[in-house]
């Protein structure tokens, strides 16, 4: 008996940790969908770049007297994604559309069963500028 506790605390907390890695990935597909749909250039970078940015974050920069946003992902896809302001605009429209569709499936649902994924919020991380 005492054998079995370390090993369902052991399959419990790689359940746990699976499930967030899950989590995890599903934010960043979704946080590259919203930045390819408000216009941001993606393009490949290799480990030194990305080393230098901060990771899965929308930063502000000024490139010869205009605002550039840069989003670096080494974890999904080795790429960085850059817009201007127009795509910063874009952006956060759609990002706030998303957020109001998901919260008013979640008010009109009657049960998760008809949305499994409602059990947490919609909303990726990263995508307001720092």
């Amino acid at each position: 008996m005492k054998l079995r506790q370390p090993l369902l605390f052991a399959a419990a907390t790689l359940l746990a940790l699976s499930g967030c890695a899950a989590v995890y990935r599903q934010e960043a597909a979704d946080a590259e969908a919203l930045l390819e749909s408000a216009g941001f250039q993606k393009r490949h970078a290799d480990g030194a770049e990305l080393a230098k940015m901060l990771p899965r974050q929308l930063v502000t920069r000024d490139k010869a007297g205009k605002t550039v946003y840069t989003f670096a992902d080494p974890d999904r896809c080795n790429c960085v994604y850059s817009g201007g302001q127009k795509e910063y605009g874009q952006l956060q429209q759609l990002r706030q559309a998303r957020i109001a569709d998901h919260e008013w499936t979640v008010r009109h649902s009657s049960s998760t069963a008809v949305a499994p994924d409602l059990w947490s919020p919609w909303n990726p991380q990263g995508l307001e500028a720092k």
